[in-house]
Order: C-alpha cells, then sequence, then structure tokens
C-alpha cells in the first residue's frame, strides 16, 4: 500500500505552499487509496475555500459532516460563509446557527486538521453575518415583510453594534409599522378563536377590526368569506370570496367549492355548476363536489348525469350518509323503488347512522310503490335489530305483511312482543287471536287469547255487544276443539245478544255433533228463514231436509254424523263416541265388528278391507244387546 501518510503530508505542504489545486490532488490520491480517511474532505473542502469556489467547498464540506465519526464545530462557520459568498443568506444564517446546536467535541485523530476560526481565514470573518441580516433585511422590506425585516436588523447589531445607530431611522420606522401589524394578528387570532367557536357574527368584527390595521392579510379575508357563508348570507360571502380572489389571484378548489354553494343558494345554478366542474377538475377526488353537481343535475332533470356523479361520491366515499341518502332519493325520482330501499338497509348497516324515524317513513314509502314484501320485512327486521325501542306502528306494519306472505309464525311473533310491552295490548291479543284461529288453526292457543280477550270486556264493563262477539269467537273454538257443551254455551249467549244469523248455523253444527236433531234443524232454519246469502240458505235447507229424513236413508259410515248415529236405536253419547274415535282413528277391522254387534252392516261388504264402505239403516237388523260388547 502505498504511504498515505506521506501523500497526506505532501498536500498539507502544498496547501501552506498556496498550491491548493496541487494539494486537493494529494487529498483525492489519499482517499482513492483508503476511503476510511473521511478527513481528506475537510483538506480538500478548505483548498476550494481559499480558491474561492465556494460550490465545491459547499459539496466536501458536506461529504466531511456526513461521513466523519467527529465534527470539527467551526466548519459551520465556514459553510455559512460559503452560503454568504453565494448570497444565499437564508441558508447562511441557518448553518451559522447549527453550530451552537451540535456537539463541541472534536476527532482525536492525529491526522486529522483542526479548523482555525473564520476571522483567522478571512478579513470579514466576523462581520460577515452582520452583512447578510441586513441583506436579508432590504429583501424583506422589498416583500413587505415588515415583521421580518425588523427582527434581521436587530440580529445585524449583535454582529455589529453601529448598526442599530446606522439604520436608526428604518429601524424606528419599522417598529411603528410592526406594531400595527401585530394589532391585525392580534384581531386576527381573535376572530378565529370566535369562528371555531361557531360565533361568527363575532368573528366577523374581529376581521374587520385585523383589517382597518393590515387590509393585506389574505387569509382575513377569506376567513372573513368563511364566517358569512356560515352565517348562509352567501351575498355578503361572495364579495368577500371575490375581494380574496382579486387580491391573491388564488383559485383553488375549495374557493371554487364554496363559490358554487354560494351560487347555487342564490339560485345560480348554471354558475354553480361551472364552479363545482372546476372543483372537480383540480381535485378528481373532491366528492363533496361530486354529490353537490349530482343535486344540480337533478334539479334539471338530467337523471343519468345526476346518478353517475351521486355513484363516484359514493366510490369515493363509501360510508358517507348523505351522499347515499341523496343517491336514495333519485333512485326513488326514477320509481326504482326497489334500489332505493337497498340503499336505506345498507344506511342502516353504517354505525353513524341514527335516524330511526326517517328510515321506516322511507322503507313504508318503498312498499306502497310495490318493492317485494319480503325486502321491506328485511328492512323492518334490520330496524328492530339496530334499535331497542318498541315501535307500536312498525311492528304492526310488519305483523300485517308477514300476514300477507302467510308466515303466520312471524306474524305472531310481532303480536307476541306487542302484548309483553304495551299495557294497552287488546287489540294485539285479537290480532294474535284471530290468526291462530283462522290461520293456524291452532284452536287451543287461539281459545287462551280469546279467554283474555273476553274477561277483559267483562271486567271493563264496555258494551256488552263487544263481548258477546268474542264469545261466539271462543265457542268456535269450543266447536273444533269438540268441547260441544261449552261451544253451545257461549254461542247461545251470543245469539241471544247478537242474533246474528251466522251464529244460529255455528250453534246447529254443534246440536249435529251431539245428536239433538231437532234443535240442529230449529238451528238451521233460523238461517233458512232470516239469511240473505242464496248459497247460505240453500245449504242450511238442505242439511235441514237430511236431519228429517234421517230415518228414512242408509248412511256410509265414513260419511256420518253424530246426530246420525245418535239417531240409530241403542245408540248412546258414549257409544257414538266409541263409534267416531275408531272411524277417526281408520281402525276398520274393529269397526267392522262393532258395526256387525249392532247388526249395522250390508252383507255385501264383510271383509275389514270394505268396512270403511259398510252402510247401515236407522234400525238395527238384529234388537241389541242380544250379543255383550266389551267398549
Amino acid at each position: 500500500m502505498e504511504d498515505v501518510l506521506g501523500i497526506y503530508k505532501q498536500g498539507n505542504l502544498l496547501f501552506k505552499q498556496a498550491k491548493y489545486e496541487q494539494a486537493i490532488k494529494c487529498y483525492e490520491n489519499c482517499l482513492d487509496i483508503d476511503s476510511s480517511n473521511t478527513y481528506m474532505f475537510l483538506e480538500i473542502a478548505m483548498s476550494y475555500f481559499m480558491l474561492k469556489d465556494y460550490d465545491n467547498a459547499l459539496e466536501n464540506f458536506s461529504n466531511y459532516i456526513d461521513y466523519s465519526d467527529y465534527i470539527d464545530n467551526n466548519v459551520y462557520s465556514y459553510i455559512s460563509y460559503c452560503h454568504y459568498k453565494n448570497k444565499n443568506y437564508i441558508e447562511a444564517v441557518e448553518t451559522y446557527n447549527e453550530q451552537f446546536d451540535q456537539d463541541s467535541s472534536i476527532s482525536s485523530n492525529p491526522h486529522e486538521m483542526q479548523l482555525k476560526p473564520l476571522n483567522k481565514i478571512v478579513d470579514d470573518g466576523v462581520t460577515y453575518m452582520a452583512k447578510i441580516l441586513i441583506e436579508l433585511a432590504n429583501l424583506s422590506l422589498e416583500e413587505e415583510d415588515y415583521k421580518s425585516a425588523l427582527q434581521f436588523y436587530t440580529d445585524a447589531s449583535d454582529f455589529d453594534s453601529d448598526i442599530s445607530q446606522k439604520y436608526k431611522n428604518e429601524i424606528n420606522k419599522l417598529k411603528i409599522i410592526v406594531n400595527t401589524l401585530n394589532k391585525a394578528d392580534e384581531y386576527f387570532e381573535k376572530g378565529n378563536s370566535e369562528y371555531n367557536s361557531q360565533n361568527y357574527e363575532k368573528a366577523i368584527e374581529y376581521y374587520e377590526k385585523s383589517l382597518e390595521f393590515n387590509p393585506n392579510i389574505d387569509l382575513v379575508h377569506l376567513n372573513k368569506a368563511d364566517a358569512y357563508y356560515q352565517l348562509k348570507k352567501y351575498d355578503t360571502a361572495l364579495d368577500c370570496y371575490t375581494t380574496y380572489i382579486n387580491k391573491t389571484n388564488k383559485l383553488d378548489d375549495y374557493i371554487y367549492f364554496r363559490l358554487a354553494y354560494c351560487n347555487r343558494k342564490q339560485g345560480n345554478n348554471d354558475k354553480a355548476l361551472e364552479y363545482y366542474t372546476k372543483a372537480i377538475e383540480l381535485n378528481p377526488n373532491d366528492s363533496s363536489s361530486y354529490n353537490n353537481r349530482a343535486l344540480i343535475y337533478e334539479d334539471k332533470e338530467e337523471f343519468n348525469l345526476a346518478l353517475k356523479d351521486f355513484d363516484k361520491a359514493i366510490e369515493i366515499k363509501p360510508d358517507e350518509i348523505l351522499y347515499r341518502t341523496n343517491r336514495a332519493s333519485l333512485y326513488k325520482n326514477l320509481n326504482n323503488y326497489d334500489s332505493a330501499l337497498e340503499e336505506y338497509l345498507f344506511l342502516m348497516d353504517l354505525s353513524d347512522y341514527d335516524e330511526p324515524e326517517e328510515y321506516l317513513k322511507n322503507i313504508d314509502e318503498c312498499y306502497e310503490n310495490g318493492v317485494d314484501k319480503e325486502k321491506v320485512l328485511e328492512g323492518y327486521e334490520k330496524y328492530f335489530e339496530y334499535y331497542d325501542q318498541i315501535d307500536e306502528d312498525a311492528l304492526v306494519k310488519s305483523a300485517n305483511l308477514y300476514k300477507k306472505i302467510k308466515n303466520y309464525e312471524k306474524a305472531i311473533e310481532k303480536y307476541n312482543i306487542l302484548i309483553e310491552n304495551l299495557e294497552d295490548n287488546i287489540e294485539y291479543y285479537k290480532e294474535r287471536a284471530n290468526v291462530l284461529f283462522f290461520y293456524c288453526k291452532d284452536y287451543s292457543r287461539a281459545l287462551q287469547d280469546y279467554n283474555i280477550i273476553v274477561e277483559y270486556y267483562n271486567d271493563t264493563k264496555c258494551d256488552n255487544s263487544v263481548v258477546y262477539e268474542f264469545q261466539a269467537k271462543r265457542g268456535e273454538c269450543y266447536k273444533e276443539l269438540e268441547v260441544f257443551d261449552l261451544a253451545i254455551a257461549d254461542l247461545s249467549e251470543a245469539i241471544n245478544a247478537l242474533k246474528q244469523v251466522r251464529l244460529y248455523k255455528l250453534r246447529a253444527q254443534v246440536y249435529e255433533n251431539t245428536g239433538e236433531v231437532e234443535s240442529a234443524i230449529s238451528d238451521y232454519m233460523q238461517v233458512v228463514n232470516n239469511t240473505e246469502s242464496n248459497k247460505e240458505k240453500s245449504y242450511c235447507q238442505n242439511k235441514v231436509d237430511d236431519l228429517r229424513n234421517i230415518n228414512n236413508k242408509q248412511i256410509y259410515i265414513e260419511d256420518c254424523t253424530m246426530s246420525e248415529i245418535l239417531s240409530i236405536q241403542g245408540f248412546n253419547s258414549v257409544k257414538a263416541t266409541k263409534f267416531f274415535k275408531l272411524k277417526k282413528e281408520k281402525s276398520w277391522y274393529k269397526l267392522e265388528h262393532f258395526a256387525k254387534d249392532f247388526g249395522l252392516f250390508n252383507p255385501q261388504f264383510m271383509t275389514s278391507k270394505d268396512a270403511k264402505r259398510l252402510v247401515f239403516p236407522s234400525k238395527p237388523i238384529v234388537e241389541y244387546g242380544k250379543r255383550k260388547i266389551d267398549f
């Protein structure tokens, strides 16, 4: 390896002889041999510095700082001076101040040079910072940045005590100007504080005072315009925005949006449309501009363009409630209530959405306009899922819808909730009872509800006709459950009170099942004589004829009624009940023997296979009691 130290010493000798270009070559040679000799960057930088090649000096000073473990703090003075000579005054000041933030330690490397203070190298090494600051003060004055100018003059005085006297007049004038500017800033900050507290009127007062002291603060004009915007004083806001634009020539997407909104509120839709389009051109991700432009298109009945903009706004911000509400409204305008409902269902899943009344109103509207019932019910179920309160109207509507789609258990579920949670719930007992009776044919559960209803009206001593209406329905339940005595009791009370023709028919059917033929005939005749329905009249007349001719006909086992069985000699209610039990169980073999023991058979059909087709006359072929039967 070549002698790095020897080359280095040769470079130092050339440096002392002011042969800086040759010294640079020696130092660069040292770096080529061993790149870890990073202090060579400092030697190279100082050589360029002495050659007044400040750009190359800065580059090598920078390498020295980047690659060396130990930095001589004097280096920052040199860097600062280079910037000064290059007229980069801000960088000169910043670098000068940076030396005071660094560790003051110096490398222990015996080969590394230690920098002399700058004033030992250049004549103006002490006063150059003052010169820099005066230059910066002058530049600030040109830009009307009076606060910075005063600060630069003050800082320059710290480096050169004569400056404060030399620039006395300038400094005094600046102090007056800066004091005025400080007043303007003070009112500006007060205005911002009131604005942030939403005290817009007070904010405007402070902004106007600020402008009295300094009419050239751009943000005061902008914030004042925003305050009028928040107060919905759109005419004045537009004037303030125009003033701001004229002073600054700044037109960004924010300003275009505000201009568009103000024009829209004034009814200038075409101008608003133009400004929203410009806002979108400057910021294609501005979802608010897409949404607001869509509203204008909708007003102009350009629905396809409106939908396109709503789609884009939602693509940018999928969970924005306002955008989805607006798109749903557009769907309704297009009579696309299915899509509107999908939008409302999506909204309900958003955690920030809290408009239950509006949501239910929209669900109802979608149903009224032909949306599939099951989809509407999905909307109601989402409501019940997310809101704990009992909404009577929503529960009733959903129950009715479930009845329409024949999902009776879900309808009953809603009535259960209403009954359990409302004090005034008797109407829902009625609804549930009717569903159980007419649709579910669950007469036992229906009977429980009718019992509660009858008891309620008895306790409240209301109009007796209401009580008897539900007694009649309870009687129907008893009829279907074959509790005939209670059925007759309820129907008889209802008939005495209401005199309704249909109730006579019901009681007649019960009498048929109990074998009370004459009572059945009597009730059927009440229907025949009083009904206006020809169909009912014909049916009941036929029933009367059948009952009157029962002793002269043969009856198929599978078609016979209780009254027909009881009309046969030797039968009582116990034996008749046994007969119907065997018939219901389809125990044809037992039924055949049962019939034979009473002589109730036609010899043509004697096998168990044909027992269900046995016919029998009203009078037995053999006398009852000739053979003991074990029931």
